[in-house]
Protein backbone atom coordinates (compact mmCIF):
# COMPACT_ATOMS: atom_id res chain seq x y z
CA UNK A 1 0.00 0.00 0.00
CA UNK A 2 1.38 3.36 -1.07
CA UNK A 3 -0.95 5.61 0.92
CA UNK A 4 1.26 6.51 3.85
CA UNK A 5 4.54 7.16 1.96
CA UNK A 6 2.72 9.29 -0.61
CA UNK A 7 0.76 11.21 2.00
CA UNK A 8 3.98 11.88 3.93
CA UNK A 9 5.60 13.23 0.75
CA UNK A 10 2.58 15.41 0.10
CA UNK A 11 2.62 16.65 3.68
CA UNK A 12 6.27 17.66 3.38
CA UNK A 13 5.53 19.52 0.13
CA UNK A 14 2.55 21.32 1.67
CA UNK A 15 4.55 22.31 4.76
CA UNK A 16 7.36 23.59 2.51
CA UNK A 17 4.73 25.71 0.76
CA UNK A 18 3.69 27.19 4.12
CA UNK A 19 0.47 25.21 4.54
CA UNK A 20 -0.68 23.54 7.75
CA UNK A 21 -1.49 19.84 7.81
CA UNK A 22 -3.01 17.58 10.42
CA UNK A 23 -3.15 13.82 10.88
CA UNK A 24 -5.64 12.31 13.28
CA UNK A 25 -7.05 8.80 13.42
CA UNK A 26 -10.82 8.36 13.73
CA UNK A 27 -12.48 5.36 15.34
CA UNK A 28 -15.99 5.64 13.86
CA UNK A 29 -17.59 6.79 10.62
CA UNK A 30 -19.44 9.52 12.51
CA UNK A 31 -16.19 10.79 14.01
CA UNK A 32 -14.56 10.79 10.56
CA UNK A 33 -17.46 12.67 9.00
CA UNK A 34 -17.38 15.27 11.80
CA UNK A 35 -13.60 15.74 11.34
CA UNK A 36 -13.92 16.12 7.58
CA UNK A 37 -16.75 18.65 7.99
CA UNK A 38 -14.35 20.89 9.98
CA UNK A 39 -11.59 20.85 7.36
CA UNK A 40 -10.69 23.62 4.94
CA UNK A 41 -9.62 21.04 2.35
CA UNK A 42 -9.15 17.27 2.30
CA UNK A 43 -6.52 15.33 0.40
CA UNK A 44 -8.11 11.90 0.06
CA UNK A 45 -6.40 8.69 -0.93
CA UNK A 46 -9.48 6.53 -0.47
CA UNK A 47 -12.83 6.60 -2.22
CA UNK A 48 -15.02 6.77 0.89
CA UNK A 49 -13.08 9.70 2.36
CA UNK A 50 -13.57 11.53 -0.94
CA UNK A 51 -17.31 10.77 -0.87
CA UNK A 52 -17.56 12.08 2.70
CA UNK A 53 -15.78 15.30 1.70
CA UNK A 54 -18.28 15.78 -1.12
CA UNK A 55 -21.16 15.03 1.27
CA UNK A 56 -19.81 17.59 3.77
CA UNK A 57 -19.18 20.24 1.10
CA UNK A 58 -15.45 20.29 1.81
CA UNK A 59 -13.09 21.07 -1.08
CA UNK A 60 -11.08 17.98 -1.88
CA UNK A 61 -8.33 16.66 -4.07
CA UNK A 62 -7.63 12.98 -4.60
CA UNK A 63 -4.33 11.17 -4.46
CA UNK A 64 -4.20 7.58 -5.58
CA UNK A 65 -4.14 5.04 -8.33
CA UNK A 66 -7.62 3.56 -8.06
CA UNK A 67 -9.85 3.97 -11.10
CA UNK A 68 -12.93 4.49 -8.94
CA UNK A 69 -11.50 7.61 -7.25
CA UNK A 70 -10.31 8.91 -10.64
CA UNK A 71 -13.84 8.30 -12.03
CA UNK A 72 -15.42 10.03 -9.01
CA UNK A 73 -13.36 13.16 -9.59
CA UNK A 74 -14.32 13.13 -13.27
CA UNK A 75 -18.00 12.58 -12.41
CA UNK A 76 -18.09 15.63 -10.12
CA UNK A 77 -16.39 17.75 -12.78
CA UNK A 78 -12.97 17.99 -11.16
CA UNK A 79 -10.67 15.64 -13.07
CA UNK A 80 -7.77 18.06 -12.48
CA UNK A 81 -8.15 17.46 -8.73
CA UNK A 82 -7.01 13.87 -9.20
CA UNK A 83 -3.25 13.95 -8.68
CA UNK A 84 -2.50 10.31 -9.35
CA UNK A 85 -0.05 8.33 -7.29
CA UNK A 86 3.14 10.14 -8.31
CA UNK A 87 3.30 12.98 -5.81
CA UNK A 88 7.06 13.13 -6.26
CA UNK A 89 6.60 14.12 -9.90
CA UNK A 90 4.55 17.16 -8.86
CA UNK A 91 6.18 20.46 -7.99
CA UNK A 92 5.15 22.44 -4.94
CA UNK A 93 3.69 25.03 -7.30
CA UNK A 94 1.57 22.40 -9.10
CA UNK A 95 0.22 21.20 -5.73
CA UNK A 96 -0.44 24.77 -4.59
CA UNK A 97 -2.32 25.52 -7.82
CA UNK A 98 -4.39 22.34 -7.49
CA UNK A 99 -5.30 23.32 -3.94
CA UNK A 100 -6.22 26.88 -4.99
CA UNK A 101 -8.67 25.47 -7.53
CA UNK A 102 -10.38 23.50 -4.79
CA UNK A 103 -10.77 26.36 -2.31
Amino acid sequence: MQDMPNMQKLESYLKAAGMNTEWRACQTLSELENRIAQMDILVASRYHAAVLAIRCGVPMMALGSENKIRALMKDIGLPEAFLGIDVEGKSIEELREAIKKMT
